[in-house]
């Protein structure tokens, strides 16, 4: 079944994030640890800036601040309420125009133009307290050439601030001086000037306003008369009055020749068809198939038609039964003729009523044109005087207009500058001051504040500088080798948080075996533990135990190794390598009667020296007596014999060595076991000698297994790695006293 991604996913996320924040708790916990290291340093420099604020703030001239408020209205108050102003004050712009305004009025409260008429009215223009000059130590000649360059107003001015009041029209003008009276004195004057600057302004762009205002009027009213002359001129020389009256007969008149017009041309254009129709006949055309309707319709015509239709029935009714020459067709002929001459002369005479008929009419059209054209003309001209004399009324009537407006404004322009009217009050004088400096609260914070950066970057430097071993992660990251345990500062009592220092050597170095409960107990084990998983790689039967330098607790590691290895049932030997400064025996309270140097000079079986420690599976094997040559001692076959029959009976070797750097005997031995351990004190040995002692093991191939960080304080590493505490002793290296039965040593312990 393959895993869900998302899952594995939000695991890995999971896991990161509390990396991150092992490492955060790692890095503050290493921070706190610093700070506590260097506690007395930090409290040193606090209470130094401290009591050097506290001397500062006593010699401070002490600073008051006095408080007026005033109110700016958006618009004052209403007093002509049909009155239009001529100067607004305020801002009836809306919310937009009231910021900018309100802006404005602030920057014009500092303004040079308010301040120059405070230091007016209060006469500072050479007042010293003003002008900072009577704090200064000036000749008199120095004190003139101060006043003459001094300015007054920009003095007040960097005493004056403006602090609106949030959502309000309020303001608050404050004024800082170290004279309380004075500053109420001033603020009140600031404020008072910034009220008349601003009635003082209405005032003044009024009485412009009026004055302009009035020379408006009177070139207005001058236009007016000048119109209305124009329009009473105009009114007399073209009788104004009558032009309506011709205008409506002159209407009617065109009205009458334009319908008698219409009417002649639609008669003379009938006249010219018939006129059309009947120049045929004129002309002789034969009258039987006369079809103009005006020979149609005339009687006589049609009488004529009739008659000659009839005869001439009868005339071939005759011819068809005599001869042309019969008296009775002749007589007929006869008639026939004298019928068709009459007819023709009746459509001559018609034809020729016609043509005078549409001759005449065609002379009353042109009458009735040429009447008309005039009659057009004469509405011209009564047109334009009648728009003349509109134009000239409607300039008088805005001239009129013009003027009136202009009067009633300045009307009112008089009437509001008989009114005092102000947008700005003073709503609270100042009458009291508060102090403002020195604050004593905030001078004192501030230089702690300033002393704790200080006392933080003392103690970055001091850490910066300081070259020892501090934790764990200094000897995994900076030399690449792993710490195997870290033990804490073993005290005498849970209860007494005795430290180190003041525990009694014998109490120290068997302090697990009287207290298998503790924390360094703990911590042994826990070193047990990684050195055994270690044996399962590689078999470990023996064990040296150095240092760098004295002092570091090596000793006591071994023992407290050597103890922790007994309880868990390894059978363990304890040998006492450090033939320089032995101190097993007073530990153990073992007798000096024997021991490595005895074993070494007798050539016998080593079991005869060795002597039980009183604690379960742990022997020992104590120095003994103090050689002259313990460096040689050790390189001897004799040792090397010694050591491997002690590794035959015993399951581990621990063996106590002396330190790396002093001398020669460590690289020895380090050549002669499994494994090595280098103790490392926390605090003490520095990244230097740890580097050294590092290379001279590894130049003669010891089998350098780790480091255990001693010494580690319990405050310093609360949240540290492990159990996170160390511990260590003192060490003043040298050649040694022989044993003593039950010696106490105190101040600094050897390791």
């Amino acid at each position: 079944m393959q895993p869900n991604p998302n899952t594995t996913t939000r695991l890995q996320a999971g896991s990161t994030g509390e990396e991150e924040a092992g490492a955060f708790n790692r890095v503050l916990a290493e921070s706190w640890g610093i700070l506590l290291r260097y506690k007395y340093v930090v409290l040193g420099v606090l209470i130094a800036g401290v009591s050097a604020g506290y001397m500062w703030l006593e010699h401070q001239i002490p600073e008051y601040r006095a408080t007026a408020t005033v109110m700016i209205d958006l618009s004052p108050p209403k007093v002509l309420g049909d009155v239009n102003e001529v100067v607004e004050l305020g801002s009836p712009q809306g919310r937009r125009g009231d910021t900018r305004y309100f802006e404005t009025q602030y920057k014009l409260i500092e303004s040079r133009e308010i301040l120059r008429t405070v230091v007016d009215r209060m006469g500072l223009w050479q007042d010293e307290h003003i002008l900072r000059l009577d704090k200064k130590d000036l000749t008199p000649a120095e004190k003139a050439a101060a006043l003459e360059e001094a300015d007054a107003v920009a003095a007040l001015a960097s005493r004056v601030t403006v602090s609106p009041i949030y959502q309000s029209t309020l303001v608050k003008i404050n004024v800082d001086d170290s004279k309380p009276d004075l500053a109420i004195e001033l603020v009140n004057e600031v404020a008072e000037a910034y009220k008349d600057n601003n009635l003082n302004y209405r005032q003044r762009m009024v009485a412009a306003a009026t004055q302009e205002l009035q020379t408006l009027t009177d070139k207005e009213r001058l236009a007016f008369e000048r119109a209305d002359g124009a329009v009473n001129a105009y009114e007399q020389e073209h009788a104004v009055g009558l032009i309506q009256t011709a205008m409506n007969n002159l209407e009617a008149r065109l009205s009458t020749l334009s319908a008698e017009l219409t009417r002649v041309r639609i008669r003379r254009m009938g006249l010219a068809a018939e006129k059309e129709t009947l120049a045929p006949y004129k002309r002789g055309r034969k009258l039987g198939n006369i079809a103009a309707a005006k020979l149609l319709q005339n009687s006589a015509v049609q009488g004529y038609k009739s008659q000659i239709t009839a005869l001439r029935s009868e005339l071939k009714g005759l011819e068809a039964r005599y001869l042309d020459q019969h008296p009775e067709v002749v007589s007929v002929q006869k008639r026939l003729d004298a019928l068709t001459r009459a007819t023709r002369a009746e459509v001559k005479n018609i034809a020729k009523s016609v043509e005078r008929e549409f001759t005449q009419v065609l002379s009353v059209e042109e009458l009735l044109v040429k009447e008309l054209s005039e009659a057009k003309k004469e509405e011209g001209q009564l047109a334009r005087v009648q728009r003349e004399y509109a134009a000239l009324v409607e300039t008088r009537a805005q001239a009129k207009k013009q003027y009136e407006l202009l009067n009633k404004r300045y009307l009112e322009t008089l009437l509001s500058k008989q009114v005092e009217r102000n947008n700005i009050r003073v709503i609270e004088p100042a009458v009291a001051t508060a102090k403002i400096w020195p604050l004593p609260t905030v001078v004192l914070g501030g230089f702690f504040i300033v002393s704790m950066l200080l006392a933080l970057s003392l103690v970055a430097l001091l850490e910066f500088m300081d070259s020892t071993i501090k934790t764990w992660r200094d000897i995994e990251t900076r030399f690449g080798f792993k710490v195997l345990g870290i033990l804490p500062v073993i005290e005498e009592t849970e209860e007494r948080k005795v430290a180190t220092a003041e525990v009694p050597q014998r109490s120290r170095d068997l302090y697990i075996y009287d207290h298998p409960s503790s924390r360094v107990a703990e911590a042994c084990r826990s070193l047990r533990t990684n050195l055994l998983f270690m044996g399962t790689v590689k078999p470990v039967q023996s064990l040296l135990i150095t240092s760098s330098d004295p002092s570091e607790g090596k000793s006591t590691v071994a023992m407290c190794l050597a103890i922790s290895l007994a309880s868990s049932g390894t059978r363990v030997l304890l040998l006492e390598g450090d033939l320089r400064r032995p101190r097993m025996g007073n530990t153990l309270q073992l007798p000096p009667k024997t021991g490595l140097t005895h074993a070494l000079a007798a050539g016998d079986d080593v079991s005869k020296h060795i002597q039980p420690s009183g604690m379960e599976n742990l022997d020992v094997l104590i120095s003994g007596a103090i050689p002259p040559n313990p460096g040689e001692l050790l390189q001897t076959d004799r040792f090397k014999e010694i050591l491997a029959t002690c590794k035959e009976r015993y399951d581990m070797v621990i063996i106590d060595s002396p330190p790396v750097l002093p001398v020669a005997d460590s690289l020895v031995l380090s050549t002669l076991v499994d494994g090595a351990l280098l103790v490392v004190r926390c605090g003490r040995t520095t990244r230097h000698a740890l580097r050294h002692t590092l290379r001279q093991l590894q130049s003669v191939n010891s089998p350098l297994l780790g480091t255990v960080l001693n010494f580690r304080d319990e405050a310093s590493s609360r949240y540290g790695y492990g159990y996170g505490y160390g511990y260590g002793y003192g060490y003043g290296y040298g050649y040694g006293k022989p044993y003593a039965a039950d010696p106490t040593v105190d101040g600094e312990l050897s390791g």
